[in-house]
């Protein structure tokens, strides 16, 4: 499906988590997220997209350490 509207300060990842999650975690494009939204409906994609958010905030606590 298409994006719902754009907007230059949002990038967005259309598809499987299990598909765009580890492209984009891969990328390094994690360090730069101040906002996600996940829609997940089954357990499988649920549990995919929980791993890859503890990964985003334990990078976001380094940086907010990093800056005291």
């Amino acid at each position: 499906g298409l994006p719902p509207f754009s907007d230059p300060h949002v990038t967005w990842h259309i598809g499987l988590f299990n598909d765009t999650i580890p492209e984009f975690a891969a990328r390094g494009a994690a360090a730069n997220i101040t906002f996600a939204h996940m829609d997940a409906d089954l357990y499988s994609s649920t549990i995919c997209a929980l791993n890859f958010s503890k990964k985003v905030i334990d990078g976001i606590q380094k940086r907010i350490n990093k800056n005291e």
